[in-house]
């Protein structure tokens, strides 16, 4: 969920062989959104830099340019997701920092992805549930 969007696509692309498929969950992307996510690491940052005063400015920049600096997933661009053979099932997002706009062009964009739009509300939880069960069953070994 959240970050692991980025997370999972970061391992496919480092060690494909050794994820067999994949839940995105509600991912974190960039779409017209990152000055919220520069404002939100500056945020978290400041409570920690006062706990860690050994760290220098340069080097909270970098991990800050490191963590939201990239394209699309952060750490993955589209053409990478294009090319990703590994079962995706991805639940959508629909918020500033998880936007629908980047569930769905993961979906559109991977050649093995199952997209499911509803799962919050109660009335799609347990569907949801058994997707995503039924997924991972399906594609695992």
């Amino acid at each position: 969920m959240c970050i692991g969007g980025p997370y999972i696509m970061g391992f496919i692309k480092q060690i494909p062989s050794r994820v067999r498929s994949a839940v995105v969950f509600q991912t974190i992307g960039l779409s017209n959104n990152r000055d919220a996510f520069m404002d939100m690491f500056d945020g978290w940052a400041r409570d920690l830099k006062t706990k860690q005063p050994d760290v220098d400015e340069a080097a909270w920049e970098k991990f800050k340019h490191s963590m939201f600096g990239g394209e699309f997933l952060f750490n993955v661009d589209e053409a990478f997701v294009t090319n990703c053979r590994t079962p995706l099932m991805v639940l959508m997002g629909n918020d500033l920092y998880h936007p629908e706009e980047t569930s769905r062009k993961i979906a559109t964009l991977a050649p093995s992805a199952t997209f499911v739009e509803y799962w919050k509300e109660s009335q799609y939880v347990e569907a949801a549930k058994t997707s995503i069960f039924q997924f991972l069953a399906t594609n695992s070994d």
